[in-house]
Parts: C-alpha cells; structure tokens; sequence
C-alpha cells in the first residue's frame, strides 16, 4: 500500500489538474482488499478533502468534461481535480519498477516511472524516465 501511495502522490507533485478533488483508479491496486484500499484514499486526505474512487464519480459533470466520439461518450478532463493509478512493472518485495499516474486531461497526463526500494520503514523513489501527455 505504502509503495502505491507514494507512486501517486509523486505523480501528483510532477503535475496535476488541481486538489479540488482526487479520484483513485483503485482496480490498478493489485493485491489490496477493501481495508488496504480504503487505506490509500485516506493517504490523500493531506491533499485534498474530496477523496474518491473513480468508478464512483466518473459520469459526475461536475468534476469532469466529456467528450462525445459519436460511439461513446469519454472522460476528457478534470474540472480542479486529479485522477491518480499506477502500473507496477516489476516488483521482488524490496524492490519495484511502478509508474504512478497522475491525470487530468486527454492532453494532460504525467506519467513517472520510479525505481522503488524499500529501506529503513520507507519507500524511496528514484525517478528513472517520465513521459508527458
């Protein structure tokens, strides 16, 4: 849990759509049941008041700005908020390779890609690569 946490809220420091709200993508937590999940939005308490899970608000207007392709109907953007997730790319226990996601717009995303290792009760992240949308 503590290695998803700060995945995410090193994302949200690279860039973010605002702290009006953050919404989690809490089925990119794998291995987490619903104790740990609940654990991780509350790790985001410090950053804003408005923690979610996204399946529950992402047809919410007033958080989010779609976008119509004609097929379907698609999150476009953040309206001050800030959806997070990671994707773990390796992991060996105290070590990882994770990508933490911080979105906020079709044509705004970071998405850092950390070297983790767990010393002294920690996570500590090395930023290895980023890519910017």
């Amino acid at each position: 849990m503590d290695l998803y946490v700060a995945a995410m809220k090193g994302a949200f420091a690279e860039e973010n759509g605002g702290d009006g709200f953050i919404a989690i993508r809490l089925d990119t937590l794998e291995g987490l049941g619903e104790k740990g999940k609940q654990e991780v939005l509350d790790a985001f308490l410090d950053i804003s008041s408005q923690i979610y899970d996204l399946k529950d608000i992402e047809t919410d207007e007033t958080k989010f700005i779609f976008y119509d392709n004609g097929e379907r109907t698609m999150l476009n953007g953040t309206k001050d908020g800030t959806v997070l997730s990671v994707a773990i790319e390796e992991y060996t226990g105290d070590h990882a390779v994770i990508e933490g996601i911080s979105w906020f717009g079709s044509l705004g995303a970071v998405f850092p890609k950390y070297e983790a290792t767990y010393e002294n009760g920690a996570w500590r992240l090395e930023l290895i690569s980023m890519a910017v949308s």
